[in-house]
């Protein structure tokens, strides 16, 4: 009989002690954990901004003028130099032509006063030259008085002959006329063997007359300059109304149409760099005390959230600004030029004033021991709870570098600890807890 209940005896407290202990685990908080491995973190301060070109340019009418073709809409791409706009230039164009007109005008008064100042110069520095040139003008003049007798015989036959009705009308009028040229070329000839002999025998007037050629050619240079500054005037105020593209980039606003009238300093249109864009961001004023020139920034946009795209604050503004009960501090990132970031298949990916997701990044941490914001614990220092042997252990830590959901471990773990990150209550050190299903 004893044999039996002793068994049994035993089988009770086994069972009871089970029960007991199944009890107790049944009691103990229920905890999720996570491994502690090894990831990247960053400090950031993120914002939103809109995108701008760095480069804008607002093309103003520099004259008064009729358009008669746009030649660049709202849209499209320019290059530097490149014709944006034309004007009716038929005025100009006309006037550029007499310009020019006069222009050849003038250089030949000027070579024809140059060749006489030129001779006329020689003539009075060389007596030798002096005598050729009163020479030449006598011969001059007894050839013209030749020609003239001839010419006078030569019409007293012809008008014998008319009377005898042997020459027509026609020739005699001819003889006449002859005449008439032969003693005008006489007169001229006279005329210039006066003042010849004048300037050979009296060199005052030879003087006088040196200086009236001076003054002659001088004249012609000073037409030729006054006809040169109008030529420049006219080709600038065409230049005016010939308004080409002063950048690389696209028509961003233009609200012309052919045949209006502009006025000088009329908004023609909008012209940006498109290839060269920064970002204007609107940070908290409590972020923006942390954010230096030279900080990395990531951009995205919710059209394309397979993208970032990249760049650095180039200014931080030196005071806030109130906006919508907000006080905030304008923050400019210039994004990384390069048709590989910002364009896709010829297809521009950034437009300017798009909307975009900013997250500057203050310092960044590679491979680094990284655990969840909200597995850290605070009391005097901060501290985690280390799943071991199935009891929850009290274990302090040193940390570095967090962002918005992880924080960096530099003391106190090691890779592939057990932490927990969630209880059912408040732990104990020591505490037996059991892990939840996950």
């Amino acid at each position: 009989m004893k044999k039996i209940i002793f068994p049994i005896a035993l089988a009770a407290v086994v069972a009871a002690g089970f029960i007991l202990v199944l009890g107790n685990t049944s009691n103990s908080p229920a905890i999720e954990t996570i491994k502690l491995g090894r990831g990247d973190i960053s400090d950031s301060v993120k914002a939103t901004g809109r995108v701008e070109a760095v480069v804008e340019r607002v093309l103003r009418a520099e004259a008064e003028g009729k358009i008669v073709q746009v030649l660049k809409e709202e849209g499209d791409k320019v290059r530097i130099g490149e014709e944006l706009v034309l004007f009716d230039l038929a005025d100009l164009d006309d006037a550029v032509a007499r310009a020019g007109l006069e222009i050849e005008q003038a250089e030949i008064a000027m070579r024809l006063a140059r060749t006489k100042l030129d001779a006329s110069e020689r003539t009075y520095e060389d007596p030798i030259e002096r005598a050729s040139y009163l020479k030449d003008r006598e011969d001059g003049y007894r050839q013209a008085v030749l020609s003239r007798e001839a010419a006078e015989r030569e019409l007293a036959i012809s008008r014998e002959l008319y009377a005898a009705q042997a020459e027509s009308l026609l020739s005699l009028k001819a003889k006449e006329d002859r005449l008439k040229k032969a003693l005008i070329d006489q007169q001229q000839a006279e005329r210039e063997l006066d003042q010849a002999r004048e300037y050979v025998t009296g060199k005052e007037k030879s003087a006088i007359n040196l200086s009236m050629l001076k003054a002659e050619y001088e004249k012609a240079v000073n037409q030729k300059k006054l006809a040169e500054v109008t030529l420049r005037e006219i080709l600038r105020r065409r230049k005016r109304l010939s308004p080409t593209s002063p950048l690389n980039g696209q028509v961003t606003m233009c609200e012309l149409k052919e045949g209006m009238i502009v006025t000088v300093g009329q908004a023609l249109m909008t012209l940006a760099d498109t290839e060269n864009l920064r970002v204007r961001a609107e940070i908290d004023e409590l972020d923006a005390g942390r954010i230096q020139k030279g900080h990395l920034a990531a951009i995205t946009f919710d059209a394309f959230p397979d993208r970032t795209f990249t760049g650095r604050v180039s200014s931080v503004a030196p005071q806030a600004r109130i906006k919508e009960n907000r006080t905030i501090v304008e923050t400019v990132i210039l994004l990384d030029a390069g048709t590989d970031i910002l364009l896709d298949a010829g297809t521009e990916l950034l437009k300017i004033a798009n909307q975009v997701d900013v997250k500057i990044i203050r310092e960044r941490k590679c491979n680094v021991l990284v655990l969840p914001l909200s597995a850290i614990q605070r009391d005097t220092t901060p501290f985690v709870w280390l799943y071991h042997g199935g009891a929850a252990r009290k274990m302090e830590v040193s940390l570095g570098l967090s962002d918005m959901d992880s924080i960096e471990v530099t003391r106190g773990l090691k890779e592939g600890d057990e932490v927990i990150i969630s209880s059912s209550r408040a732990l104990k050190d020591g505490e037996k807890v059991r892990a939840a299903l996950r």
